[in-house]
């Protein structure tokens, strides 16, 4: 477990440190690591973490909540995270991102410009599958 948490840390520093009682954060992220075997490996963790860091919601960007690590290692919300649930900066046409440029700095969005986003994206996936 220490080894996920410092995974953690190093690649979302912007991120709550974990504070939660460490036995059900060792418990829960012992569920994640045995769920799946691609799971069972430090370099699946990084990725996982990296790709946490693609999504503008998790990182705080849109409104004030930001996703910790106890959040992140639910079952219920990793699944979310891998399934795509959320919109990365590409899917919300980051500028900055678009042009390589590391993106650090926080974005305020409201709850509701987000929504606006999600459904947009929505409809142009829709409308690339029926041709």
């Amino acid at each position: 477990m220490s080894e996920i948490v410092a995974r953690y840390r190093e690649v979302l520093p912007e991120l709550p440190e974990p504070r939660e009682d460490a036995e059900k954060l060792g418990k829960d992220i012992a569920a994640r690591w045995k769920s799946k075997p691609e799971r069972q490996s430090l370099e699946w963790w990084g990725w996982f973490f990296a790709l946490v860091r693609e999504h503008p919601y998790l990182m705080g960007e849109v409104e004030q909540w930001r996703a910790g690590l106890a959040w992140l290692v639910c079952r219920a919300n990793m699944d979310k995270v891998l399934g795509g649930h959320y919109l990365t900066r590409d899917q919300m046409g980051d500028p900055k991102r678009a042009q390589g440029e590391v993106v650090r700095e926080t974005k305020s969005w409201s709850l509701e410009e987000y929504e606006q986003m999600r459904a947009e994206r929505a409809r142009e996936q829709a409308q690339d599958k029926s041709g």
